[in-house]
């Protein structure tokens, strides 16, 4: 699902940039390819705040705490949550021992 409003956001951006130019070289149409790119601009930053809002979700639903939390846990190649948090817990006490 959030994969839609990345490809909507995709459209969006090229629909107002095309938008944006052809008001430059079209004086009669200005008004309304302005009208439509700023409609564009609108829908392009609702997809980004519905995406971001789904991609949060998917990563507590799969029992991250937040999508940075699993981008941690990627990128040190763990991809299973109670694994992630283990190893979290691990590092904490370790570092609560060091001090």
């Amino acid at each position: 699902m959030s994969t839609a409003f990345a490809f909507l956001g995709w459209f969006a951006t090229i629909y107002m940039g095309w938008n944006l130019l052809t008001s430059l070289f079209v004086p009669s149409r200005r008004t309304s390819k302005l009208k439509r790119a700023g409609i564009a601009f609108l829908v392009l930053n609702a997809s980004i705040l519905i995406g971001g809002v789904l991609f949060e979700y998917e990563a507590r639903s799969a029992g991250f705490e937040s999508v940075n939390d699993r981008q941690d846990a990627n990128s040190v190649g763990i991809y299973d949550p109670a694994v992630w948090k283990a190893e979290k817990a691990a590092n904490l006490s370790s570092k609560r021992r060091s001090t």
